[in-house]
């Protein structure tokens, strides 16, 4: 009897798992293609290009040290695609998406020493 039983439930045990396993992961895709559209894409092709950002950052760079130091937070920061650094000035050029420019200035000067934000465009 309980060979019998085992041969019967078997398969509906397996077909349940198979249709269980594929309603999770078609609500798991969903959920993914949900969250990866961007932001801006409901928006016109203008205003996706005005997320882009590019800023100019004036930060007191006195050694080889705090270069280093600015460089790696600038590039730790979420949104940045890539920096630019004029030793002679003083200068970080930084440019990204989403990037936040007041927290980012906040976390150089507590952490580097004097900020200035030249230009955001």
């Amino acid at each position: 009897m309980n060979t019998l039983l085992c041969f019967v439930l078997k398969p509906f045990f397996f077909f349940f798992c198979f249709f269980y396993l594929a309603k999770v992961l078609k609500t798991f895709k969903s959920l993914l293609v949900s969250e990866s559209k961007s932001t801006f894409s409901s928006f016109s092709p203008q205003l996706q290009d005005m997320a882009k950002q590019t800023m100019v950052l004036k930060v007191n760079m006195s050694s080889e040290k705090y270069r280093t130091k600015a460089m790696k937070i600038v590039v730790g920061a979420s949104g940045v695609k890539g920096v630019r650094l004029e030793k002679e000035q003083g200068k970080l050029m930084v440019e990204g998406e989403g990037v936040d420019v007041l927290e980012l200035a906040r976390t150089l000067k507590k952490k580097v020493g004097k900020t200035e934000i030249i230009k955001v465009s």
